[in-house]
């Protein structure tokens, strides 16, 4: 009895050599074949595999629900540098120069690890080239008393820190035009096609826009920085007022959505829902402040967190505005730049 299960079980694994014998022969002629006429069966076989693998992945790097940062690093398939995304910088679509608004990929491209810790969690892409912050909610506190404003500081690589304060409605006032020799960190002209962006890469841009604060603009104001300003006449919203300014992209300054020609959420866009609440609310103060976000050593901000409340509870705001340009790559160590399309 031992001896007849024996020889069945030989038999079964002789059996199986066979069946694997006489399908690998037939994989490998096939294949063989294949290579002979130029078909790349294993390459197609791959190529399967990762269609069937990036289907699973419902949500992806588009949604930038960012609930994990390693996590998403890890999405990543790269560790980003200090000048690098979370993309490969290859694959970034810088557009042209002529677009009225960044690319998707163009605006993921700052943030890179460094970037996304600064940030923190629940950083959502808003679909007009910018991204809402701990979903839109504000991390100020709710403004009472007397406005105010504080500027930021500069350090010694030239990097401006927080600049925030309470406005009020008597703080509004026309923009103060100047015109300033005065240059800050990394801010290296570039002449580019790009008519409703004024045809130039760089904007001496305010952290704490002029209108929303030239009403309390004097005149004869001290340009020892930092200063508080808790008065009319202390505060200084012209270009000259260096720790209020930093090296911005025209785009990410100026866009406004629809108006002189310019599209997406830039800078502009949420002021203008400020300077409404500013105008219109006229008894409503308002908490406000503007962060410059640098990775590392960076001469040039990645972008602007900006956020405000207000204390009528009508405006609410956490954003962050990339500082890209359309068809540039930007080297934000230093603000070199050149153009891409």
């Amino acid at each position: 009895m031992k001896k007849n299960n024996s020889m069945v079980c030989l038999g079964y694994i002789w059996a199986l050599v066979i069946v694997l014998g006489v399908g690998g022969g037939l994989a490998y002629g096939v294949i063989h074949i294949s290579n002979q006429r130029h078909l790349d069966i294993l390459g197609e076989m791959s190529k399967w595999g990762a269609t069937i693998w990036n289907n699973t992945d419902k949500t992806g790097l588009d949604s930038f629900q960012v609930s994990d940062l390693n996590e998403k690093v890890n999405q990543a398939k790269e560790k980003p540098s200090s000048t690098t995304s979370s993309k490969n910088a290859e694959n970034i679509n810088y557009g042209k120069t002529t677009d009225l608004e960044p690319t998707e990929s163009l605006a993921h491209s700052v943030l890179n690890d460094d970037v996304l810790k600064q940030l923190g969690k629940a950083l959502n892409y808003n679909g007009h080239s910018s991204y809402t912050v701990n979903n839109n909610h504000s991390t100020l506190t709710p403004p009472k008393g007397s406005a105010w404003l504080q500027s930021g500081v500069l350090n010694a690589k030239g990097q401006l820190s927080e600049s925030s304060g309470i406005l009020s409605h008597a703080m509004y006032g026309k923009r103060v035009n100047t015109e300033t020799e005065w240059q800050p960190a990394g801010y290296h002209q570039l002449k580019i096609n790009a008519p409703e962006y004024g045809n130039y890469l760089w904007n001496k841009g305010h952290s704490i826009g002029a209108a929303m604060t030239s009403a309390w603009s004097g005149k004869n104001v001290t340009f020892t920085m930092p200063i508080k300003a808790t008065h009319k006449g202390e505060w200084n919203a012209s270009e000259y007022y260096t720790e209020n300014i930093t090296t911005q992209t025209s785009w990410a300054n100026q866009a406004i959505d629809g108006q002189y020609g310019t599209k997406g959420y830039g800078q502009n866009y949420f002021e203008a829902l400020v300077r409404k609440e500013q105008t219109t609310h006229k008894n409503s103060l308002i908490a406000y402040s503007v962060k410059p976000i640098y990775s590392g050593n960076n001469a040039v901000p990645s972008g602007n967190q900006i956020q405000a409340l207000s204390s009528d509870g009508d405006l609410e705001l956490n954003v962050f505005i990339p500082n890209v340009q359309m068809g540039i790559k930007i080297n934000y160590i230093n603000g070199n730049s050149k153009i891409i399309n």
